[in-house]
């Protein structure tokens, strides 16, 4: 997919909200409350050039609700009122691009066409704003801490036993949010620090279903605003 001309097509958005999902047959839609961490994921797919509804699952976003964030593109598409910041406890709203797939285990246990890269303890993810490494996932095996301040990616209570990156803040601007991922919950109803997640056995199921060629598009906005896609998806 060129990222350019999906960029181009986006800068309409806030007017018209017609996704340009001409460019994907894959997209996950997260819509949950506004100040708080109940959620729901839903997958869509593209079938005969048409957009049909699939599995739905229950999750949860960050514990302080969602703030609008920087996806492939630099608007504000749903109108938020508070813009995401490293620290907040909010989800970043907006379109984005999957990254990697990462886990505990040597492989997935399943076939995947995305990059997969397996957790090392030496591996840390950086929040530190004043890093060159902010946002970014670093072994500490082969790059020396610099940083102040970072999250461990080998954790002991197994939130990241497999994850998936959301493309937020690409541009790793400092203060405008880090390490926004797809992972497991901690329990039902538990809110992240900014991330989404679920039960551990619809994540497999979701990055088993995730086929890169599809170009899929993660989508999160609150609740409220889900009419706003109707004119792209069957809701």
């Amino acid at each position: 997919m060129n990222l350019i001309i999906l960029f181009a097509s986006l800068v309409g958005l806030a007017s018209s909200m017609v996704l340009p999902l001409d460019m994907s047959a894959q997209v996950l839609v997260v819509h949950g409350h506004l100040k708080g961490p109940k959620a729901e994921l839903i997958l869509f797919t593209k079938a005969s050039g048409k957009w049909v509804q699939g599995k739905r699952f229950e999750a949860v976003i960050g514990k302080n609700g969602i703030g609008f964030g920087k996806g492939i593109e630099a608007q504000n598409i749903f109108s938020l009122e508070t813009k995401k910041q490293e620290g907040d406890g909010k989800s970043p709203s907006g379109v984005f691009t999957l990254g990697r797939i990462f886990g505990r285990e040597a492989k997935l246990p399943f076939f995947s066409n995305y990059p997969y890269l397996q957790i090392l303890p030496s591996m840390e993810g950086v929040d530190d704003g004043e890093s060159k490494y902010y946002n970014q996932i670093v072994d500490t095996s082969r790059v020396q801490r610099e940083w102040k301040s970072f999250e461990s990616i080998f954790r002991k209570d197994h939130l990241y036993d497999w994850f998936v990156e959301i493309n937020h803040n690409s541009t790793n601007t400092p203060g405008e949010g880090s390490l926004i991922f797809l992972h497991v919950w901690r329990k039902k109803g538990e809110g992240t620090a900014g991330c989404t997640a679920l039960a551990e056995k619809d994540l497999l199921y979701i990055l088993k279903w995730l086929d890169k060629d599809k170009n899929p598009l993660f989508i999160l906005l609150p609740t409220e605003k889900m009419g706003l896609l109707k004119k792209s998806l069957p809701l």
